[in-house]
């Protein structure tokens, strides 16, 4: 099951979830000119600073081409079908799964960007280079579901919701230089899982 969202919008989200997370410190742009040097620094610079390379589906979707049937896919597209239509769409993957359908509640509130708070504590629950602080917390409690639920507090106890809504924009001419970027993918996707995808195509 692929929930495709805006290649864009996507690419921007997850650089905003890497500022709060303090595994960002460059303007977007900046980042994005970054990519490719950061991309040869190892896995955990790809996962967290790899903002561009996950939003090119089509070439995603080809993997799984060479081991799955088409048939075995369902394709859900995040802005014109997921949020307009949820119920459907829920009813829709429902059908696929072979699944009954199921009376979900869905007056569900979008999930809302949070300040992690202390940069310090931050580096200390999530940071590779702090693992040696967190050896005697593994060693005290060696649940790792009961270690997760205690950082989950936590990350909920240091939080707050952002209000600041003007750090939570794109300039335009670099949403277009990412379209031209993901035009060609977008395209090929299109033909790839049988969907109107122009509205993507759009700045």
């Amino acid at each position: 099951v692929f929930m495709l969202r805006n290649p864009i919008d996507r690419t921007f989200s997850q650089y905003m979830m890497a500022r709060k997370n303090f595994l960002e410190t460059e303007s977007f742009e900046t980042a994005l000119s970054l990519e490719e040097k950061r991309s040869r620094e190892g896995e955990f610079r790809r996962k967290n600073n790899g903002y561009l390379q996950r939003g090119f589906y089509a070439e995603q979707v080809k993997r799984f081409l060479e081991y799955f049937p088409k048939e075995q896919m369902h394709f859900i597209i995040f802005e014109t079908e997921f949020i307009p239509k949820r119920a459907e769409t829920i009813q829709d993957l429902c059908q696929f799964l072979g699944v009954s359908s199921y009376n979900f509640d869905l007056d569900i509130q979008k999930n809302v960007m949070r300040d992690p708070g202390s940069a310090t504590l931050h580096r200390i629950l999530h940071d590779p280079g702090f693992a040696w602080m967190r050896k005697p917390f593994k060693l005290l409690i060696p649940s790792p579901k009961v270690r997760e639920r205690i950082k989950a507090k936590v990350r909920w106890w240091q939080g707050k919701k952002i209000s600041d809504k003007k750090s939570l924009t794109m300039d335009d001419s670099i949403r277009e230089e990412l379209l031209e970027k993901f035009r060609d993918d977008i395209l090929e996707l299109q033909k790839l899982i049988g969907k109107d995808l122009t509205h993507w195509l759009k700045v």
